[in-house]
Parts: C-alpha cells; sequence; structure tokens
C-alpha cells in the first residue's frame, strides 16, 4: 500500500482527536483540556 503525503500526515491527526475523545469521556476533561492533553502526545 502506498500512501500520499496527505494521508501520512492525516494519521496522527486522526489518531490524536480519537484520544481527545476517549480522554474527554473518560477522564473528565473538558474540550479544551482534552485537545490540549492529545496534543502533548
Amino acid at each position: 500500500m502506498t500512501w500520499s503525503e496527505a494521508e501520512h500526515l492525516d494519521y496522527p491527526h486522526a489518531e490524536q482527536r480519537a484520544y481527545a475523545r476517549v480522554i474527554r469521556h473518560y477522564g473528565g476533561l473538558t474540550s479544551a483540556e482534552a485537545t490540549e492533553a492529545a496534543l502533548k502526545c
């Protein structure tokens, strides 16, 4: 499988958004706090 540059760059961003949703839901963080925490990973 060959990935384009755009697809390659979208993947980590999608993972960060998914992680933010999980820590917002299970961690009780606000949306802003969850996004900030996900970006630090």
